[in-house]
């Protein structure tokens, strides 16, 4: 079976001839436009060009407002309109680009288009826009990706709105099957859904039981380190991590504008191909320098390729500086990504200790953040030397968890538990085959958040769906929040019979009706997908994921 790079595409005839197309194009790239050094650098994993076959068509992402989208005044549109008009717009601009759309606070962008519909009525047309959302709108064998930042709007219709979302996404689809897509991510501020006095503490409840039921929302929270100086209104999260705030050249925030380009280095590589520690950090060094160069080739190549026009951003007014004619204007309001995978198999392979144990971990966690920091200086020296909105991103690397150690095996031969488990750990996540608990779990990795100007995440496994226990969430978020994280997820099996609509976990048949046609959710890396969609790697990855909450 042929390698899957997302498990959000569907093998439609469409997607075939899109794989085909886009493997067609990547090599047309590699071989024809990429400077051959970095395309020699993709092709030999040590680092991966993510959404290569749009390198120099377009960008990746972008946060949005619903008024962007719509361009009529509320007074003339009907709720059921402007959800309608929103989802033609979703699908025009999510075919412009090759990663997501965020709206960073959708509770606000809707509350004034409420005029005298009932509570039911807003939720039927919710999940009306959400079962549409799951729909194969983007390419014709995708979904769109879209997520919906909700949770700080204290307005009486803004309440509302965040309410109503919560509970048609609690309701699924219309045949009782859950909802993949829209992300939804919940803004966290203390003083105004927080604690118990806050306004909207009843919507953060709200919340919680959602998840524990759903997975979703994840939790965004506006205080940690890296955030509580920026205004919380105009900041938010992509579904897949992706946060995009400093700006040298315009409006600090996430609305209208978005990540233009990102690579993932290979850092279990760069460690086999060093001898001592100081060696991998020259190493880095030097590659941090040359993904700047690989990033500013792709951004003046998307900028000066004369048949890109944009004109739906341009002419909807979605990105800063759209007006201006050069578009370098424009999209240098973007950021430019550099994430890192796999970083404690990097210094396991470092100390020549393998496999990894908690005991390990807590030897070296200085050590691990000592790497995190320099390469996060990396960044700023990028930034202050290049005039660019460089970032670090903590990679969620779907596509290349399993490809990296596939190479490396080939290549640099068998190490237990390194290149033999056919996956690298996601950024500077605790490996997911440790039998560790949350509260440790959040602790080492709440250390390295503030270091990912481009975006992060902590997860915490569940061994089932605490669906009558929304505290053991609260119990997490409260301890992530503690530890300084950026952003959280929770995870856990969730099986549905799509013949009763029964939910739980699922051996081989239904123990409602005894169906046998089961679908298997999981979170893939920022969003949920069939477990039968997953790539090579990410299914390795799933089958020695170990529960922090039991």
């Amino acid at each position: 079976m042929e390698e899957r790079d997302l498990a959000n595409h569907i093998n439609n005839p469409i997607g075939e001839i899109q794989k085909y197309g886009s493997k067609y194009y990547k090599r047309f790239l590699l071989e024809q436009l990429i400077p051959r050094e970095f395309a020699k650098m993709h092709e030999e994993r040590t680092w991966w060009i993510h959404d290569l076959e749009y390198y120099n068509l377009t960008y990746n992402c972008i946060g949005v407002n619903v008024k962007d989208l719509i361009q009529c005044s509320s007074q003339i549109m009907t709720f059921d309109s402007v959800i309608r008009q929103l989802f033609r717009s979703i699908i025009q601009l999510t075919n412009q680009q090759s990663g997501g759309i965020g709206f960073i606070n959708f509770d606000s962008d809707l509350k004034d288009y409420i005029k005298d519909e009932t509570d039911d009525s807003i939720i039927y047309i919710f999940r009306q826009f959400f079962e549409d959302l799951n729909h194969e709108v983007r390419k014709g064998c995708e979904l769109a990706y879209i997520t919906l930042n909700i949770g700080l709007d204290t307005s009486v219709n803004g309440r509302r709105i965040s309410k109503l979302i919560l509970e048609a996404y609690s309701l699924g689809h219309f045949n009782g099957l859950p909802f993949i897509f829209p992300n939804i991510v919940f803004k966290i501020k203390k003083g105004v859904n927080y604690n118990k006095e806050d306004k909207n503490y009843d919507i953060f409840q709200s919340a919680l039981k959602i998840t524990a039921k759903c997975m979703n929302p994840t939790y965004f929270n506006c205080d940690s380190t890296i955030n509580k100086s920026v205004n919380q209104d105009t900041i938010g999260i992509m579904g897949c991590r992706t946060r995009v705030v400093d700006n040298m050249y315009g409006e600090v925030g996430s609305i209208n504008r978005g990540n233009i380009a990102c690579l993932t280095l290979n850092l279990p590589q760069i460690a086999l191909e060093s001898k001592s520690l100081q060696i991998f950090h020259e190493k880095l060094d030097t590659l941090f320098i040359k993904a700047a160069d690989l990033l500013e080739h792709r951004l003046y190549t998307l900028c000066y390729n004369s048949e890109n026009n944009f004109q739906f951003i341009t002419h909807n007014h979605l990105y800063l500086n759209c007006e201006d004619v050069d578009r370098l204007n424009m999209f240098r309001n973007g950021t430019l990504s550099i994430g890192f995978i796999g970083l404690w198999e990097a210094i396991a392979v470092l100390l020549d200790d393998f496999p990894i144990k908690e005991e390990f971990l807590k030897d070296n966690i200085g050590l691990a953040e000592e790497i995190v920091k320099h390469m996060s200086e990396n960044i700023k020296t990028l930034i202050k030397q290049r005039k660019l909105n460089f970032s670090l991103i903590g990679s969620s690397a779907e596509n290349v968890s399993g490809q990296f150690p596939k190479h490396d095996l080939n290549k640099y031969g068998c190490f237990e538990g390194i290149t033999t488990k056919k996956y690298y750990t996601n950024s500077f996540h605790v490996p997911v085959d440790l039998d560790i608990n949350y509260f440790e779990k959040i602790k080492f990795e709440g250390l390295f958040h503030k270091y990912c100007n481009g975006g992060s995440i902590t997860y915490v496994e569940f061994k089932e769906a605490p669906i009558n226990n929304p505290l053991a969430i609260e119990d997490v978020i409260d301890c992530a929040i503690q530890y300084d994280c950026n952003y959280i997820g929770i995870n856990y099996p969730l099986d549905c019979c799509s013949e009763c609509s029964y939910k739980g976990i699922i051996n081989t048949s239904c123990p409602n009706c005894e169906g046998t046609n089961i679908l298997r959710l999981r979170r893939v890396s920022g969003y949920l997908s069939a477990v039968e969609n997953f790539s090579h790697g990410k299914l390795a990855e799933l089958k020695e994921r170990q529960p922090h909450l039991k």
